[in-house]
């Protein structure tokens, strides 16, 4: 997908892989799509002085920024990012109908319109490691 150097969380830590491959300056641009304390923590920390970091995930934890001091000293951007531009969602559309893009493999769960309480709850207690859950309408 054009990546110049990937990061195995598990077999190594990110943010000192990141510092080491940018000669310790950090990125220009970190997004953050899980949303969890430790992975925005890490985003942060990848950042260089007048880095943006980008939050998409949705996560359960409660997510303090740095000290004032470090944030306002290293310039860091800090910006929430939720949902897409219409384009956008009409691009998604079209990849889906002409083929390009299989989202059908990532459903993990389907729930009826009565049940989508209870597809919720799977979502935000992450009962069975779901991905997509869908709400089908009969």
């Amino acid at each position: 997908m054009g990546a110049d150097e990937v990061t195995n969380p598990r077999r190594e830590k990110p943010v000192e892989k990141i510092r080491a491959t940018t000669g310790g300056m950090g990125v220009d641009l970190a997004v953050e799509f899980v949303g969890l304390k430790e992975t925005i923590e890490q985003a942060i920390g990848c950042v260089r002085t007048g880095g943006r970091v980008v939050v998409v995930g949705l996560g359960p934890d409660v997510i303090p920024l740095p000290p004032p001091a470090s944030f306002v000293r290293s310039e860091l951007s800090f910006l929430g990012s939720y949902g897409s531009s219409i384009s956008e969602m009409q691009s998604v559309i079209n990849l889906v109908a002409t083929g390009k893009l299989n989202l059908w493999e990532s459903i993990t769960e389907r729930f009826s319109l009565e049940e989508v309480n209870r597809g919720l709850d799977h979502l935000r207690q992450k009962i069975g490691n779901p991905i997509r859950i869908v709400i089908e309408i009969d």
